[in-house]
């Protein structure tokens, strides 16, 4: 009998090595691959980082260029409205009578070349000024459809 409990007590003794040994091995099995899970994501995340920064670098250098022609663009606006300016210097002024008449040409039609310098320099202000916003709606519409395009899939 004692033979019994002896082979029964080694064969439960057995039994725990062998599962506490599989326990040992599916636990390095599991680090392993919860390893290998890290590493995929790590270089999954690299990835991501360089094409979101290689979008950004995109992205800034677009910019900068809309935002350089719209800079140049202004500044042939203001040449031209300089121009403009300069060229009201040989416009009549308007007197200071209350026949106003008299000094406008009623035959040139609405070009508006038969305004007194005042009412030129006036209507060229409001002109420049609407052409700058129109300047910088076109450069927002260039930044806004280039991030667009950077950021559709």
């Amino acid at each position: 009998m004692i033979r019994l409990y002896t082979y029964v007590a080694t064969g439960i003794a057995g039994l725990a090595i062998g599962f506490g040994a599989a326990w040992n091995v599916q636990g390095w099995r599991m680090e392993s691959e919860i390893a290998d899970i890290r590493a995929n994501h790590a270089e999954a995340a690299r990835a991501a980082e360089a094409s979101a920064r290689a979008k950004e670098q995109a992205a800034a250098t677009t910019l900068a260029t809309v935002e350089k022609e719209s800079r140049d663009a202004q500044k042939r606006l203001s040449a031209d409205l300089a121009a403009a300016h300069r060229e009201l210097r040989n416009r009549p002024e308007r007197p200071s009578g209350g026949d106003v008449s008299k000094g406008s040409g009623n035959s040139l039609g609405c070009t508006g070349a038969g305004l007194f310098a005042e009412d030129a320099g006036a209507a060229l202000r409001e002109a420049a000024r609407a052409d700058s916003v129109r300047l910088q709606l076109e450069a927002c519409r260039k930044a806004y459809e280039s991030a667009v395009k950077l950021t559709s899939p």
